[in-house]
């Protein structure tokens, strides 16, 4: 399915079609050796998507050429190292569906993710953002004692993750561009100012994403992560207080 043509809305990130096409955004960063499960998790999907934007963020391994093998729906951007999101912003002004979705290169979707999700968007009143739940594995080729999984593998968690949701364009570009200032691409901020907007939020009771758990994530956490998600929060607290919210 190829997504209908947007004037203009590849350069602003606002534009895009209004005929229910996903399009899937999913940064990349020397993630070769697991973005072929992660795209074809998008691939199987039930309920088809109209594209797959992945945004190699200067990735040093066979990233790209990995994801260029699979061919359409699926179609490459290449930019130098920035970080998580601005790869991810990149990749919704560079796609044109009525629907966006993100998803890591190193995990995967159920395959009725989709499906569900959009069937939610028929409810009336109809949700501005629509998540699900997540499940969290050991990588497979990762000897159980050198990583723990917080929470337990296989345990289902209310998904407020950027891979778990699905949202209009509009809304996307109503609440904003992700912050581009921290560069693990921490989703607090963006969720906050959504909840800020009183979006309605709606999570169906089912599994829709699993979060792969592997020795190079399991390290951002224990180092640059906690900074950057006090960094978001401080944020929030500093733009509330600007606004008397």
């Amino acid at each position: 399915m190829t997504p209908a043509p947007v004037p203009n809305g590849r350069d602003t990130g606002v534009g895009g079609s209004s005929d229910g096409t996903v399009s899937v955004v999913i940064p990349a960063f020397d993630a070769a050796e697991y973005i072929a499960e992660a795209i074809d998790s998008v691939l199987r999907q039930t309920r088809p998507v109209g594209e797959v934007i992945v945004v190699d963020d200067g990735s040093t391994d066979d990233t790209a050429s990995v994801a260029e093998a699979f061919g359409d729906p699926v179609r490459v951007v290449r930019q130098d190292r920035s970080g998580a999101n601005p790869a991810r912003n990149r990749g919704v002004r560079e796609s044109a569906g009525e629907f966006i979705a993100f998803l890591d290169a190193d995990d995967l979707w159920e395959p009725d993710k989709l499906a569900v999700q959009l069937d939610a968007f028929t409810a009336d009143p109809a949700p501005d953002l629509v998540f699900g739940l997540v499940t969290q594995f050991r990588s497979p080729e990762i000897p159980e004692h050198l990583v723990v999984v917080p929470g337990g593998e296989h345990r289902a968690m209310v998904g407020h993750h950027l891979g778990a949701m699905l949202l209009r364009r509009e809304t996307f570009a109503a609440v904003g561009r992700l912050d581009e200032t921290n560069f693990s691409g921490d989703f607090v901020d963006w969720f906050a100012r959504a909840l800020e907007q009183h979006r309605r939020i709606v999570v169906v009771d089912r599994v829709v994403m699993r979060r792969r758990i592997h020795l190079r994530n399991k390290g951002r956490a224990a180092t640059a992560g906690p900074e950057q998600y006090a960094k978001a929060l401080r944020k929030v607290v500093d733009r509330r207080r600007t606004y008397g919210s």
